[in-house]
C-alpha cells in the first residue's frame, strides 16, 4: 500500500509542478525563468512547522498544540521533498527509503520534534543534497508528530487539490482569497477531509462550491 500511495503522490506532484511551474521545471526554472529551489522550500517550511509548537521558553510551554496545523505543515514539506526527488531523478531512492523505513508510532515530544526539524533543516541546507537522508529524517519527524503514512497520503491528496485550486483561482497573481468566511482555506480543507472519502475530483468540486459562494 505504501508503494502505491508513494507512486500516486509522485504522479500528482509531477502534474501539479507542470501546471504551476511549466513543462521542464525539472531543469530548475519556471516557465517565467525564475529559479526553483526546493531545498530552500523544505527548510523554510520546517521553520513554519517549529513555529506551530510552543517552543518559546519565554512563553507558556504548556500551551496546547495545534496538531492539525502541524500535520498540514508536514504535508507542505512533503510536497517539496517529492519535488526534489523528481528534479534529481531520485524517485527510486525515495521509494526505497520509505519501503525500508520502520514506522513506529511515538508520542509527540517537543524536544524530539525540534531536534529532527533541526536535522532536516541542516540536511536540506547542505551543498550536496541526499534525498535518502532527507526522506528518512522526514519520516522520523512524521512519526514523532503522530502522523501515520495513510494519514499523510490523505492530507497530501487534499493539499494537492487545494494547491491546484489556488493556482486556478489567481494565487500566483495575488487575486486569490485565502480567508473563507473567517477561516483559512487550510482549515476548510481539513474539515472536508474529515467528512469525505479521498476523491480528487469531488474534493475540488466541494472547494469550488464553497469558494464561489464566499461572502465578501
Amino acid at each position: 500500500m505504501k508503494l502505491q500511495y508513494t507512486n500516486d503522490m509522485l504522479s500528482l506532484q509531477q502534474a501539479l509542478n507542470n501546471a504551476t511551474c511549466g513543462i521542464g521545471w525539472e531543469k530548475g526554472y519556471t516557465k517565467e525563468n525564475h529559479l526553483i529551489d526546493f531545498a530552500r522550500c523544505i527548510y523554510m517550511e520546517c521553520a513554519e512547522l517549529v513555529d506551530s509548537m510552543p517552543w518559546k521558553h519565554w512563553k507558556s510551554i504548556d500551551a496546547s498544540w495545534d496538531l492539525e496545523n502541524i500535520q498540514i505543515e508536514l504535508v507542505d514539506i512533503w510536497h517539496f521533498i517529492l519535488s526534489l526527488a523528481i528534479m534529481q531523478n531520485q524517485q527510486k531512492e525515495l521509494i526505497n527509503t520509505i519501503s525500508e523505513f520502520k514506522f513506529n508510532k511515538t508520542n509527540k515530544n517537543l524536544n524530539d520534534i525540534l531536534e529532527l526539524s533541526r536535522e532536516l533543516i541542516h540536511t536540506s541546507s547542505a551543498k550536496e543534497l541526499n534525498i535518502t537522508q532527507i526522506t528518512e529524517i522526514f519520516l522520523k519527524l512524521m512519526c514523532s508528530c503522530e502522523l501515520e503514512f495513510t494519514r499523510l497520503y490523505k492530507i497530501y491528496i487534499g493539499k494537492n487539490v487545494l494547491n491546484k485550486f489556488r493556482q486556478d483561482n489567481g494565487y500566483k497573481n495575488g487575486t486569490y482569497k485565502k480567508l473563507w468566511n473567517g477561516k483559512e482555506d487550510n482549515v476548510i480543507l481539513y474539515e472536508l477531509l474529515e467528512q469525505n472519502d479521498i476523491n480528487y475530483d469531488s474534493l475540488y468540486k466541494n472547494l469550488n462550491e464553497i469558494y464561489k459562494n464566499l461572502k465578501d
